[in-house]
């Protein structure tokens, strides 16, 4: 018989079952398929090092640009609109191009000044083709679509802003028909020198014969032939722009744009002189021709600005004009040196429609 006692032990005992010995290891399974292999990434020091080498020629040119007006007075401040960003940002313009208009057609949330992407395609294919430029298309002028500028070669490219926007309203046919402005700042804006330099869109008065125009309008490539000759120490030529360099005070011509077409036995002295007495030329036609605006009550000579009555200018067409080819020679800024012979037509012209 079992006891109370020994029946409650029974009860409460806890079995444990022991683990026993790992039979033998399985075969190993089948190998997987190997998987295809990845193309090779480009050689970086195959394409990177086109531009980023040993070399100095890409930090020169950065050194030059650096010396630019491009760089320096690009005028990108504030919050511009369309036209400006299509010249004055470095988006606007990649999008102009690239679209074959006259302006872009928004406006970059962000944007920034023109440099090395705007005029060439860095960092897209990382060869040589980033060096090339965006357009070299001829140019149809803003300001009469009728004129398709001559081939500039390179300076096709320029001369998409680097030439006069359209006025509003814009000058008539008829010399002595009027015309009513409302804004002291109508005009040809500030880069009329594709124009200039070709010999196109100034204002042509009925009474004076067709003006004339230099052999600069021949250059083969155009603004770039002068304005990006070889590198004078950074200070002009190249990436520069600049056609001319200062010397203290005075302003020495960069020959190597000047030998390519004149002479080669040219002395800087001669070219110095010629290039002075013909600035001189235009500057004294210049300030005859403003006085006769004065005079007429067109141009105020506190701001040289327009001369506003009652937020009007009403004039005639040949005295819109008038004002028209003298900002297309003062905007121009080379003193007529980009052609002399249409400079000095227009602006003799220009005068002699005043008392």
């Amino acid at each position: 018989m079992i006891s109370s006692a020994a029946l409650v032990i029974s009860m409460g005992a806890v079995f444990t079952a022991c683990e026993g010995p790992a039979g033998p290891a399985g075969k190993d399974g089948s190998n997987g398929t190997n998987g295809t292999n990845g193309a090779n990434g480009a050689n970086g020091n195959a394409t990177c090092g086109v531009c980023h080498n040993a070399g100095t020629v890409m930090f020169a040119k950065i050194l030059e640009y650096e010396n630019s007006v491009h760089f320096t007075g690009g005028d990108i401040e504030g919050d511009r609109g369309n036209p400006c960003i299509s010249c004055h940002t470095s988006e606007g313009f990649v999008q102009r191009a690239a679209s074959g208009l006259d302006t872009a057609t928004s406006l970059s949330a962000t944007y920034s000044p023109v440099n090395c992407r705007t005029c060439h395609f860095i960092h897209t294919n990382y060869d040589s083709t980033d060096w090339s430029l965006r357009t070299t298309s001829q140019v149809s002028m803003m300001i009469n679509k009728s004129i398709t500028l001559p081939d500039l070669g390179k300076g096709n490219l320029c001369a998409n802003c680097h030439q006069p926007r359209l006025p509003s309203p814009m000058v008539g046919a008829t010399g002595t028909d009027s015309i009513t402005i409302t804004s002291n700042r109508w005009g040809l804006h500030h880069g009329p020198q594709s124009a200039l330099l070709t010999g196109n869109a100034a204002y042509q008065f009925a009474s004076a014969a067709a003006y004339g125009s230099s052999s600069h309008k021949r250059a083969k490539d155009g603004c770039i032939q002068c304005h990006m000759s070889y590198s004078l120490n950074l200070t002009a030529g190249g990436h520069t722009f600049k056609a001319g360099y200062l010397s203290g005070t005075t302003n020495t011509i960069n020959l190597g744009a000047c030998t390519t077409c004149h002479n080669g036995s040219i002395t800087a002295t001669l070219t110095a002189g010629k290039v002075t007495t013909d600035q001189n030329a235009i500057d004294t036609l210049v300030s005859h021709l403003l006085t006769k605006l004065v005079a007429a009550k067109i141009i105020d000579p506190a701001t040289g600005l327009l001369k506003m009555k009652a937020g009007k200018l009403k004039i005639t067409n040949d005295e819109a004009g008038a004002v028209l080819n003298y900002q297309m020679v003062t905007e121009d800024k080379s003193h007529g040196v980009h052609n002399l012979n249409y400079a000095t037509d227009m602006l003799n012209a220009s005068i002699a429609i005043f008392p």
